[in-house]
This record gives structure tokens, C-alpha cells and sequence, in this order.
């Protein structure tokens, strides 16, 4: 029996494969297009890509808490291993946003401060569901708290959204996402985000993420 080898969608660029159900690898072809960073789209004023935050200069393997001045603005969120703390504020539902470090810091690519933008780190398949369409699902045990995905597509405004959504083109499962991020007491910025087109996504169905998903 021929064993047909395992295809990577990534085409490289996480540093494990994501691989692909072999019953479902002729329909993805004319499909997917695999992005594991978001881009810019219609209506997005921002570039994803755009580092606004101040980068430390701790010149370590990994910076210290007491030390990086990444930690003592915004905390910490992962312990030594990598695993998402309990970021839930005081008498708040609310977890606390996950700031890293950053391109502009002088720390290690290694540093214990840089949990997603290492990309995929886990072994996940792509495969095809009886009625749900497109799904992804891991070939490992992922602890509690483990990094996974990024929800991964393009950043468009909200009136390009709003279009979208009732396009008759659009398809029956809706996954533009509306992040609103708190700049303090009044202040926040929306950004939404559409894997349909392009991203770490599959035009029918379920889509995977590359992001929030702990």
C-alpha cells in the first residue's frame, strides 16, 4: 500500500507543519490561502505590522520581572513554561490584555516574554466534518493555558465589515471577528477581522485560529 506523504498548508512558514486530512487534500487545493499574520484590507487605517509600543533593552537570554521595564508596564503573563497565567483583573470579569515583548526590544528571540509570536508549536490537522464543514483539530495532548493559533486574516474597517456581512455573496458562516481594545476611561479602537479571504481559514466551514484559542 502506497503511504501518500504528509502535506504541510503552512507551506513553511510555522515552524510545525500544519498538516491535512489525505481525503480533504484535492478539495483545499482551489481553497485556502495559508497567512499566519493578519493584513491589511479595505478600510483599515492601521498597519498590522506597525510596533507602537516601547521595546525594553534587557540584554538577556530571557528577560526578569523585576527588571524589564515590558513587565513592570504591563505585567506578566506567562509563567517560566510558557503557559498563560490567571490574567483575570480584580473585581473585574475582564482578563487583563497580553502585552510581549516586541521587534523593538533587545531581548531573545527565546525570551519567555515571546509566547505567540513564535508562531504554531503544536501538531494540528486540517480535516473535513460531515456538516460543519472545515475543521482543525490537534494530534496532541495541548495543556490548559497553551498557546495554539492566531485568529489570522485581513484587518478591514467597519463599513467594509457591515458590507460584507450582507453581501448575498456572503456565505453562510460569518467569521469576521470585531476586537474592541480599552485605551483607558472613553477610549478604544476597533479592528475587525476577515479570514475569508485570506488567512489561516478555509472558505467553508469551520475556520482555525492562531490566536486566542488557549
Amino acid at each position: 500500500m502506497n503511504v501518500q506523504p504528509s502535506v504541510d498548508l503552512s507551506g513553511g512558514l510555522e515552524q510545525v507543519p500544519v498538516l491535512i486530512e489525505r481525503n480533504s487534500r484535492v478539495v483545499l487545493k482551489t481553497e485556502f490561502q495559508y497567512s499566519p499574520d493578519n493584513i491589511k484590507g479595505p478600510g483599515c487605517t492601521v498597519d498590522p505590522c506597525e510596533i507602537t509600543l516601547p521595546g525594553c533593552s534587557c540584554h538577556l537570554q530571557s528577560c526578569c520581572t523585576d527588571t524589564c521595564s515590558c513587565f513592570q508596564a504591563h505585567g506578566q503573563a506567562y509563567n517560566s513554561s510558557g503557559t498563560l497565567m490567571d490574567l483575570t483583573a480584580v473585581d473585574s470579569s475582564f482578563c487583563s490584555p497580553v502585552f510581549e515583548c516586541n521587534v523593538l526590544c533587545s531581548c531573545s528571540d527565546t525570551c519567555s516574554n515571546r509566547v505567540v509570536q513564535r508562531g504554531v508549536r503544536h501538531s494540528l490537522e486540517v480535516f473535513t466534518t460531515d456538516k460543519k464543514g472545515w475543521g482543525v483539530r490537534t494530534l496532541e495532548p495541548i495543556l490548559s493555558g497553551t498557546f495554539v493559533c492566531e485568529y489570522a486574516g485581513e484587518m478591514i474597517g467597519f463599513e467594509e465589515a457591515r458590507s460584507r456581512q450582507l453581501s448575498p455573496r456572503c456565505e453562510k458562516n460569518n467569521y469576521i471577528i470585531a476586537v474592541r481594545e480599552h485605551a483607558g476611561p472613553g477610549s478604544f479602537v476597533e479592528t475587525f477581522v476577515d479570514p475569508s479571504v485570506v488567512g489561516f481559514v478555509f472558505k467553508k466551514g469551520h475556520r482555525c485560529t492562531r490566536g486566542a484559542d488557549v
